[in-house]
This record gives structure tokens, sequence and C-alpha cells, in this order.
């Protein structure tokens, strides 16, 4: 599918994060210059806040995604939850060939925030120049306790840091 960066906030596919060689692939349109934000959004349970069963699912998928807290001296993070190395490969389509923009691992993305329905960890921001783009992400490790979670790879225009 392909969608127009100035058209959506995000777009997301399913990853098997937790399944080593397990790969997702997406392909969009940049029209202006701009940051993107690629991350990992690890899924919980909705529904009822008072309802147990949600605030256990949500516990433990907090506890996978980390807490975002970091030492103010060394500015390292706390407690960024599991590790979960991937590689990032971003290629710019041309009608003759393609660009080789970006492909790097990356062991242990940074938690970033939450909303009512995921917590994310950051992999990168990149700035895109003009053009169409595949963005593919790798699992490199088998994670058990990432197999149950729900995770998606969201990329979008990062608005408030172009």
């Amino acid at each position: 599918m392909l969608t127009h960066a100035n058209e959506f906030d995000h777009q997301q596919i399913p990853f098997q994060a937790g399944i080593k060689s397990s790969e997702s692939e997406l392909k969009f349109k940049v029209w202006n210059a701009a940051r993107h934000s690629f991350y990992l959004n690890m899924y919980f349970t909705v529904g009822d806040p008072d309802d147990p069963s949600r605030n256990k699912d949500r516990d433990r998928v907090r506890k996978l995604a980390g807490s975002g807290g970091y030492n103010t001296v060394t500015k390292r993070p706390i407690d960024n939850g599991l590790a979960i190395p991937v590689r990032l490969t971003l290629v710019r389509l041309n009608e003759k060939d393609s660009e080789l923009i970006l492909n790097e691992l990356y062991q242990d993305p940074l938690y970033e925030g939450f909303s009512e329905k995921y917590y994310s960890k950051l992999i990168v921001r990149y700035k895109l120049e003009p053009g169409t783009y595949k963005a593919r992400i790798e699992a490199l490790k088998d994670l058990p306790p990432l197999q149950t979670v729900p995770v998606q790879f969201d990329v979008h225009v990062a608005h408030d840091r172009l």
C-alpha cells in the first residue's frame, strides 16, 4: 500500500517482533522533506480501566516497554524494558534503481510514550527528502515474552521535530 506523508499521521503494520527473522515492510511517499519517526508499538488489552485482567495485561506490556526513566547525570535509561534488537532498512525507490538510505541495527529501541492502547519504543528519527520509500524491519532475536504481545511497526512524520 502506497500512502502520502501529508495524508496520514502514521502508518503501521503488524510485526512479529519476538520471533527471530520476522520481517514487515511498507512503502510510503514523502512530498516534502521531513523527519520521520520509526516506532515499535506494543499493544495491550483495552476496556474498562477497573477490569483487573485489562490492568494485568497493561502492566505486563509496560514492563516490556520500560518506564522511560533515565539517570540525569549519565543521561542513560534506568528502565528501558526488554531489549528488542531490530534491523531497520530504508530504501528510496527510483524508476531506474533503488538507493539504500539506511541499514542499521538497533539493539534497544528507547521507550518513548504511551496511548490508551499501546506503549511505544522509538527506533530512530530520520529526515527524508521527497520521494517514494520502502521501510523494512526485521527481528534479530527470539523473545518469548514478546511473542504474545501484538506489535505494530509504525512510521509517521515527526511533526514536532521538523
